[in-house]
């Protein structure tokens, strides 16, 4: 018999003690009932044959034997499905893992028990986007030699994310400070080790603190504690950095004046140097901060022309550049308030010709000639001063634009603006701008308008300006015959009140009338006391006017009781019957 027939046959016998086959008999290799002995032992699934076969040889005891190992070995694998995934958990694994069986659960693995895993590892877990993982892999590596070297193994096991040991033990080995918090954890842990050397270095500390503290002025601060505001900010201050605005405040709640005064000139100074850079004068060794170069450069800094007086003293000190930049910072300013709006003083005009830089002028003036248009365009009027100023640089295009634009708006307020001459030169232009200001026409230009048929409505033609004294259709008189009327109907009611002249009255009236305005012409006679007047024919022409305004409001029964009345103070005139 060959040895692997040995081995064989005491391998099957084997499988029928573990299994509970020893009462089937048949001893072949080629049973079945070795073939299904031996998928069972390898955690092979058994096939509805093969669980037919052992019951059909009565093999319950075998049956019930390898489902007891089947669900033995499936509640296993579970179990150490749920150990893998609370080590992801722990690890903060959030990248898909296909299955447990991987690489990386054995990795896992490996760091949760040894708290250290190889180079090779490492660049395993990055390979497949665990970089986190690896991380925390080296990590744990530093924490385990921090601990060895700081004595403090009781924390064996922990993670560093887990821990304040970690940082506090990574600030120790950094130098950096300890907190309050650190300081009471160590001896809450009693770590004596780390104790003394915490003491020793706050020791140090304290023996700095004491030293800042003199040199700084602050010696009224009575606290030692290195963790006080104050140790800090005299740190920052030695360290040569910038305090805060908080920790400005802290000072001034202290009343800590003698290191206020300290921190401004500290501040000043950096000032000082940053400025002599930033201009070009860092040839010049004044460095004092009462020096006059100082001031110079403030006054440059903020945009504040610097005085004849200055410039020589840059040019005495051989800082040309410091002289070219400051004009040119200078220059730029200026040219940034007149983008904003704001105007060129007289001085400022000076300053940019005494320096060559008429180009901001030239600016400038576009600049606020651009805004006069711009004006124009919303419909706003040049004023006196905008006009002396346009005609004073050169911009009569700007006053010939808005000429144009008033030519146009007047036009079309008093509805002529078919009128042909659309020039600024025509006779109509003028004519208009004396209607708009309420000034009066001369005899000349009211025969200009009729003659070229801007008086009336185009409904009346050439007729007289007599003809339409008394029509009553007011709705086609056009808008300059009605501002003109209302012109003249406030000059004679002026004249009247001026002089005291009665005679004033009936032309105020025919005007007002004429202005589509009777009530004005009513209320301008109303109260006049007849008796009082001795010349027949003024009392006539005053009711004959009233009667008119009351025809032109279709009040007729007092029209025709004025014209009556008109009649009786002069039979012989005409007009009381019109």
């Amino acid at each position: 018999m060959t040895s692997h027939l040995q081995f064989s046959m005491k391998h099957f016998a084997a499988l029928k003690s573990k299994y509970k086959a020893t009462d089937y008999q048949n001893l072949s290799l080629s049973s079945l009932l070795y073939l299904i002995l031996r998928k069972a032992d390898l955690g092979m699934n058994i096939n509805e044959i093969e669980w037919n076969w052992l019951l059909d040889n009565q093999l319950l005891e075998t049956i019930t034997t390898i489902e007891k190992e089947q669900e033995d070995k499936a509640q296993a694998i579970c179990q150490l499905d749920r150990e893998f995934d609370l080590l992801k958990v722990k690890y903060n694994v959030t990248h898909k893992v296909n299955n447990n069986y991987t690489p990386i659960c054995s990795i896992l693995w490996k760091l949760d028990s040894e708290h250290e895993i190889t180079d090779s590892e490492v660049d395993f877990l990055r390979k497949n986007s665990l970089n986190y993982v690896a991380d925390q892999s080296l990590q744990i590596k530093e924490f385990k030699q921090l601990r060895i070297k700081y004595k403090a193994d009781q924390f064996d096991g922990c993670l560093p994310d887990h821990s304040p040991l970690y940082s506090i033990l990574k600030k120790l080995e950094d130098e950096a400070d300890l907190n309050e918090k650190d300081i009471e954890f160590i001896q809450q842990q009693k770590m004596l080790y780390i104790s003394a050397i915490v003491d020793q270095k706050q020791a140090i500390k304290q023996a700095e603190f004491v030293q800042l503290k003199e040199k700084y002025k602050a010696t009224k601060y009575l606290d030692l504690s290195i963790f006080s505001p104050l140790y800090q900010i005299l740190k920052t201050l030695d360290y040569n950095q910038k305090l805060s605005s908080s920790d400005i405040k802290w000072l001034e709640d202290n009343k800590l004046n003698e290191t206020l005064s300290i921190v401004l000139e500290i501040e000043q100074k950096e000032q000082f140097n940053e400025l002599k850079i930033k201009y070009k004068a860092i040839s010049c060794q004044d460095s004092l901060l009462s020096s006059h170069l100082y001031k110079v450069l403030k006054k440059i800094d903020s945009n504040i022309k610097i005085v004849d007086q200055d410039i020589n003293f840059l040019k005495k000190r051989q800082l040309m550049d410091t002289i070219a930049v400051t004009i040119e910072k200078y220059a730029d300013h200026l040219k940034s308030t007149i983008k904003t709006g704001a105007e060129l003083s007289q001085a400022d005009i000076d300053w940019l010709q005494q320096n060559g830089r008429e180009d901001i002028i030239v600016f400038a003036i576009k600049k606020y000639a651009d805004h006069l248009k711009s004006t124009i365009k919303i419909g706003e009027e040049l004023s006196q001063d905008d006009i002396d100023w346009l005609q004073q640089n050169g911009r009569e295009d700007i006053i010939v634009f808005a000429q144009e634009k008033h030519f146009v708006n007047l036009k079309s307020k008093y509805d002529v603006s078919d009128y042909r001459d659309k020039l600024v030169s025509s006779r109509l232009y003028p004519i208009l701008q004396k209607l708009e200001k309420g000034n009066r026409l001369e005899e000349i230009e009211v025969a200009w308008l009729i003659e070229n048929n801007l008086f009336y409505h185009s409904d009346y033609g050439n007729n007289s300006f007599y003809n339409i004294s008394n029509r009553t259709d007011s709705n086609k008189r056009s808008r300059i015959f009605i501002t003109y009327h209302t012109i003249e109907a406030t000059f004679y009611e002026q004249e009247y009140q001026q002089t005291g002249n009665q005679w004033k009255l009936p032309n105020a009236s025919s005007h007002w009338r004429k202005a589509k305005k009777p009530q004005r012409a009513l209320k301008l006679t109303e109260n006049i006391n007849f008796n009082a007047i001795k010349e027949n024919k003024l009392k006539s022409a005053l009711l004959t006017t009233r009667g008119g305004a009351f025809r032109d409001i279709d009040q007729l029964d007092k029209a025709e009781t004025s014209a009556r009345k008109a009649i009786e103070y002069q039979p012989n005139s005409h007009h009381p019957y019109t």
